[in-house]
Order: structure tokens, then sequence, then C-alpha cells
């Protein structure tokens, strides 16, 4: 997730504050080595997921299952230890999740090295390696395109055209990054890193382009890796109705059987909802897919919550900053958020992490207390 508008362009270094497997080490670090120049190899790889628990177990203390992370200019000097720790911090928070938003911004690859970042390997490489042996699960963004928001009101053939740049690069994108996928175990699926807005996309000829440009998408990323997941994520606000929201996802997602997961933002955070009205719009969506009209092969599509671990602090227009969010807050948005499969932290790296700050430390803490992982 990110807050349309927000986001500074991570080659200034500033950021926003809001299987199939190799079954040996050797041939992971062997394709990791080689990343920078390789290119998608043509054999297709079957990949398993376990079965998520059904929506309506609602556990007593809702927990998150997962995080996003931004990948910024400053990673290109993380070390292996340094996302190894982030990895324990994750874990610790009892997260099997993390989504990597985007792994090109703009014309910056994640998959590449930097020179005289000091590191002879690319931050994904790092990652990958840094996840070998340990519980969580990565979803791998693909190109996000800074102009995504800029142009709202395309129609017709300009828009066409800025979607077939949109798919032509992520699909690029995806190839070039094919060699790590497939040597790694963590991989889950991809993550189409342009987030889809309710407003903006529901007249009808945009739903339409929209639902071409990622019927075009999500079958070139099954053809090159088929069974990876593929997840979606969104947002609406209060000025729609939840029924609004629910017919917008499921008309879309039935236009695009081959996706997954809809990451659904709550903009609690950013104060564009409450979590009363969180709770309506996802119930809402909850029982739109419930009815889906997909054909028999596919499965009903998931929701996954996004819930937003800051409130903002800044005022509209100004540079975007915000504080983590309390214990009460968050378990405030946990609870509207209760009865979905899964919850996903927007983010834990930035909010919920002893690295971030002394209050993300107070998070950390009240929060592995509040779940019982800690006494």
């Amino acid at each position: 997730m990110s807050v349309p508008g927000s986001a500074r362009d991570p080659a200034g270094g500033s950021r926003p504050r809001i299987t199939g497997p190799l079954n040996r080490r050797q041939g992971l670090i062997q394709v990791l080595n080689g990343l920078g120049s390789a290119l998608c190899a043509s054999a297709p790889v079957s990949i398993a997921h376990e079965p998520a628990s059904g929506a309506e177990d609602v556990p007593q203390h809702p927990r998150l299952e997962g995080s996003f992370i931004q990948l910024w200019r400053r990673h290109f000097a993380w070390t292996r230890a340094d996302w190894s720790a982030l990895l324990q911090d994750i874990e610790a928070l009892g997260l099997s999740t993390l989504i990597v938003q985007w792994s090109r911004y703009d014309a910056l690859r994640f998959d590449h090295p930097l020179h005289g970042s000091g590191q002879p390997d690319s931050p994904l490489g790092r990652l990958a390696r840094a996840s070998i042996g340990r519980s969580v699960r990565l979803m791998m963004g693909l190109w996000h395109d800074p102009a995504w928001w800029r142009h709202p009101e395309l129609q017709g053939p300009a828009l066409r055209e800025r979607l077939d740049r949109w798919v032509d690069g992520a699909l690029d994108q995806a190839r070039m990054l094919a060699p790590l996928v497939r040597a790694v175990p963590a991989f889950e699926g991809w993550y189409l890193t342009e987030e889809v807005d309710v407003r903006s996309w529901s007249p009808s000829a945009r739903l339409h382009a929209l639902g071409e440009a990622l019927e075009r998408l999500s079958t070139g990323l099954d053809r090159m890796m088929p069974g990876a997941l593929l997840a979606l994520s969104g947002f609406g606000d209060r000025r729609d109705s939840p029924e609004q929201g629910a017919d917008f996802w499921s008309s879309l997602f039935d236009r695009v059987p081959r996706l997954d997961r809809l990451l659904l933002q709550d903009g609690i955070g950013v104060g564009h909802d409450d979590p009363s009205g969180w709770a309506r719009r996802l119930r809402a969506v909850e029982q739109a897919f419930a009815r889906s009209s997909r054909p028999a092969a596919r499965a009903r599509p998931e929701l996954w919550a996004v819930v937003e671990t800051f409130r903002q602090q800044s005022e509209a227009g100004a540079p975007f900053r915000a504080r983590p969010a309390t214990l009460p807050e968050l378990v405030t948005q946990l609870d509207s958020a209760a009865f979905v499969t899964r919850r996903i932290a927007f983010s834990a790296p930035d909010y919920m992490v002893p690295s971030a700050g002394p209050l993300a430390a107070r998070l950390y803490r009240d929060y592995r207390a509040h779940v019982g992982l800690i006494d």
C-alpha cells in the first residue's frame, strides 16, 4: 500500500512515513549471485500453497498475519545481517508473509546492485538469502510507475496506452525476477504493485479497460509461473457506499479470474474511514465474493485486510508525516477485520519494529504481549 501522492522517490533516499523451490541451498546462491544479469528461464514451475483458514473462523484476539515493506535507496546499503534482523522482528510479531511493494520504482531496480552502495549484490538478493530457513513467505511486487496516479481522468486510446505501458513494464520486471523467485523457497506469489481506487476506476469504460489490462497481465504471469498467487491492492473511502465498493470489486475480479487475492486498505491511518465503516465495507466485499460468478475451475477470490499501523500527522498537501498507532488504536482496527482470512500491516518495518523508533518499539512490545507472544 502507499498513500497516493505521499510517496517520495526512492532514488532520492527519502521515504513516506506512513513450489517449485530448488532443494539445495547452493543452487539458490548460484542463481542469486547471477541475478543482476539473468533473464527469465522458460520452464514453468508449479507452486504449492497451504489452504487458508475459513473466513468464518473469527479469532478471539485477531492478529496480523503479514506486512508490506517499501524498498528505498537506503536498502541498497543493507547487509544480509540487516535483513536477518528485520526478518527476526517480523517473525517475533507472528507474521508469516512479507509483501515487497515494488521491486522496481520507475527506473530504479532493486533486483540489481547499485554502484557505490558498498554491496556487490542487490537488496532483493540479500533479502532472499536472509529468508532461507525462516518461516516468512515472500510476495514479490513488480514495477511501480509513478505516472499511475497522475492521470486519473484518462479515457479511450490514451488510457489504453497508459495501461499497456504498465502491463509491459510489469511483465518485463517479472521476467527479470523469475530466476530469483524460482530459486527462493519462500516465494508465495506476485503482488501487482499499482493500487486501484474505486472512485477513479468505477466508470464503465475505465473499468472495462482496467479489466482487459489485468487479464493480459495475469495471463502473462501465470504462463511464467503457473500456480503463483496473484494479489491486487485497492481502496475506497467513506464517500463510497459499501455496496458500491463491493459491486466494483466483484465485477473486476469476475472479469479477471486469475486474480486470487484482494488486499483492501482500511484508510483509517490517513483518516479516510473509521473502524465501523471499514467493517461494513469489508463485510459487503466478503459477501459479494461469496456470490462470485467465476468459472468453477477457479477458486473464489480471497479478501485480505490491509491495516494501517500509523496515524497521519501532516496536513493535506504537506510532506507526509505519521506516528505509529497505539495498541488500542490497532486493536480496534484488527477487531473490525476479525472475520477476513488475513490481516496485513502497512507497515511493520516502518511502524512496528524497535529499529523504527521509540513509539514503534512500544507498539512492538505491546502488540506481542496482547496476542500472547510474550508474557
